[in-house]
């Protein structure tokens, strides 16, 4: 009897590692971009703000976000602009009613697939009282701004922080 849960226990280890490492791509169509994304997470295609492209969610409440706008800005004037912000006010500029609190964790330069993007990484405390962390990259081509965000459940850090690592590496401008 322990013998089969032990052999169940392994194949159920098996089937979830292998629908976490199974791939999807998306491109989008309107500007080019493409990136790739655990099978099991859902594209939604309803959105409440203009400017999302794209919207993925796993069913849990955690998500991962494109959003374009236009901008006249370029990468280097966009970073140069949030970092004259203090982490006060970039924490502020998050808040909104669903957010209790946020606080900046991590504000830097970084590179994403070549590009020199500005990232925040953030903990929020939600209204429901669950700690939401955020990981956004915000790139500006001086015609667009991408702001390429994740977002999840602090509980889940452990299992969804590599998975998202793993998109946002695969995400091509």
């Amino acid at each position: 009897m322990n013998k089969n849960i032990k052999i169940l226990f392994l194949a159920l280890m098996c089937f979830m590692t292998f629908q976490l490492n199974a791939q999807n791509t998306f491109k989008s169509s309107k500007y080019g971009y493409t990136l790739s994304y655990p099978e099991i997470w859902k594209i939604k295609d309803v959105y409440y703000m203009p400017n999302i492209d794209f919207k993925l969610i796993d069913g849990n409440g955690n998500s991962f976000i494109v959003s374009v706008s236009s901008t006249q800005f370029s990468t280097e004037g966009y970073i140069k602009e949030i970092e004259k912000l203090s982490t006060t006010q970039l924490a502020n500029g998050f808040k909104n009613s669903n957010f209790k609190s946020v606080d900046i964790l991590l504000k830097e330069r970084r590179s994403l697939n070549n590009k020199e993007c500005y990232y925040i990484k953030m903990k929020s405390l939600l209204s429901t009282g669950k700690f939401l962390i955020s990981e956004l990259y915000i790139y500006s081509s001086g015609k667009y701004e991408y702001a390429i965000n994740a977002s999840y459940n602090q509980n889940e850090a452990e299992i969804l922080s590599p998975i998202i690592k793993k998109m946002m590496s695969s995400f091509k401008f």
